[in-house]
């Protein structure tokens, strides 16, 4: 089943989300990208980014190797009621598996006059809402760094679950940091609840099974404390996906 398009407009109470285009990337877009505050949580820090380098990662999303991923412009009414119109102030993306019925999602919010002001959160729930209704899609994933409070509270106000931890994954100013997972499903909660218990009935045979066997060449075992740790937001740390 090839993959649902995004429609040309999706419409939240105060912002807009439609295709991403040649045409949005211009000298503010390339701004964001190379605005350190702005990028502070993101591997988009360590690349200098050009013209040259958007428009090779906006063809990535053409062809047979990204048709099926998602590359979203999110904007906004015009500050100035007087003035008609509508200003962008971030992106989205979504990279969607369709074997496996999977997407993840991420977001830049690039304009910093409207951090603070729950665009970032009306956006994701506008997309992931749509997403999950969308033909084949059976699971949202998505990952932020431990200290990106504002991310953690879209994430969980938006309908996601903690999923797990990769423990001091990346660092942050010097510091190992853990990396949180996060999914929401398209399928009743109930019904998700029915396949974790299954899954870890599995488990916990695989588990005996296993035990078992290694008893015969083992008689002790250790294991080795998890070590990762968050890095200690910055007392100002700006809400710039809220």
């Amino acid at each position: 089943m090839p993959a649902t398009p995004l429609p040309p407009l999706l419409q939240g109470r105060r912002v807009r989300l439609r295709p991403f285009t040649a045409a949005d990337i211009t000298d503010t877009y390339l701004a964001w990208l190379n605005d350190p505050e702005v990028v502070r949580y993101s591997n988009q820090r360590f690349v200098r980014h050009t013209r040259e380098s958007c428009e090779r990662y906006f063809a990535s999303f053409d062809g047979p190797a990204g048709s099926a991923n998602l590359f979203v412009s999110l904007r906004v009414a015009k500050p100035d009621a007087s003035e008609r119109g509508e200003i962008p102030v971030g992106t989205l993306t979504a990279y969607r598996s369709l074997p496996h019925g999977t997407a993840d999602v991420g977001i830049l919010l690039g304009e910093r006059a409207v951090w603070g002001q729950g665009i970032g959160l009306e956006a994701w729930r506008l997309l992931t809402d749509w997403l999950l209704t969308t033909p084949g899609l059976r699971k949202l994933t998505a990952g932020t760094l431990a200290c990106n409070r504002a991310m953690l509270t879209v994430a969980e106000r938006s309908g996601m679950q903690r999923e797990g931890v990769r423990r001091a994954q990346e660092m942050i100013d010097g510091v190992p940091t853990d990396i949180v997972q996060f999914a929401r499903f398209a399928q009743p909660a109930a019904a998700v609840a029915a396949d974790a218990v299954q899954s870890q009935s599995l488990i916990a045979d695989a588990s005996v099974s296993s035990a078992s066997s290694a008893s015969s060449t083992s008689s002790a075992s250790s294991a080795a404390p998890a070590n990762g740790r968050a890095c200690a937001a910055p007392a100002a740390e700006p809400a710039h996906v809220a």
